[in-house]
């Protein structure tokens, strides 16, 4: 019932004989298969190393030529910001020369201003206190006036009054020089 169940079968192909032998038909075999298929799969395995070697020394030709082209970029970069670094410390320093020259200008400005408003207020403060010497010495002068007025002098003042204004129309002096001194 088994197929080696007959020892004959066993003993033939146990012998060291038969063992050669077979191995011989073996490596016969296994050398025509390989002499058939095998070239064409090495040869296409050949073929894809290669164009994945040279896809690989493509790449890594593109890669060093992005890499040097990234370095002069960033070269170019780090000179752009060293020139827009150097245009702003320019510009700045305009700007605050001319904030320098608009302050000092602002400045001198007010002063003058001040010196202005100075000058008004103390011509102010002048004409005030002639106002107030004037009223002072009106004031005065009623009460010297008063005191020492007699009938008869304000009798001649209303005469020497009357006539004046009877010669404003004839465009005379109110007082005639000298004539006031003679009143007191």
């Amino acid at each position: 019932m088994f197929l080696f169940a007959d020892s004959h079968w066993l003993s033939v192909l146990l012998a060291p004989q038969s063992n050669v032998i077979n191995l011989v038909v073996l490596l016969v075999i296994l050398y025509w298969l390989g002499a058939k298929y095998l070239p064409p799969v090495l040869a296409a395995r050949k073929a894809a190393i290669e164009a994945d070697l040279k896809a690989a020394t493509e790449a890594k030709e593109k890669a060093l030529k992005q890499l040097e082209e990234q370095k002069q970029r960033a070269d170019l970069a780090g000179k752009e910001g060293e020139q827009i670094l150097v245009e702003a410390k320019q510009a700045a320093e305009r700007m605050r020369a001319e904030i320098e020259k608009q302050t000092n200008r602002d400045i001198s400005d007010l002063l003058k201003k001040f010196e202005s408003s100075l000058a008004n207020e103390r011509q102010s403060a002048v004409s005030e206190m002639r106002a107030i010497a004037i009223r002072a010495a009106i004031k005065l002068t009623e009460e010297n006036l008063r005191s020492t007025m007699t009938d008869e002098a304000r009798a001649k003042l209303l005469t020497q009054f009357v006539e004046q204004l009877d010669n404003i129309s004839d465009g005379e002096q109110l007082i005639p020089p000298g004539q006031f001194e003679r009143i007191h």
